[in-house]
């Protein structure tokens, strides 16, 4: 859930949400150990996911690009969204 708090965030502003909106992760197995790949998988996956990737980062411009653009009432509504998410976590 990659900057989850920060959607959450901007979606507050940007629909004047008064509600507070939470989310938590569900069917999450800590225990289970991370699976490792060759880095000739790794570059076999990235190569086929190019697209992909590129609107990943493309994503993450235009979101920075929007936030940069609001003022400390978006670091408020971050900062709570990310105490609220974590108190339920």
């Amino acid at each position: 859930m990659e900057r989850f708090d920060e959607t959450l965030a901007l979606l507050k502003l940007k629909f004047n949400w008064t509600r507070e909106v939470s989310a938590y992760p569900r069917n999450v197995n800590d225990k289970k150990k991370a699976t490792t790949f060759s880095e000739m998988t790794v570059k076999a996956i990235k190569n086929r996911n190019l697209f992909d990737i590129e609107l990943h980062h493309y994503a993450n411009q235009l979101m920075d690009e929007i936030i940069g653009k609001h003022d400390e009432t978006f670091s408020t509504l971050l900062k709570q969204q990310t105490e609220l998410n974590s108190f339920l976590s």
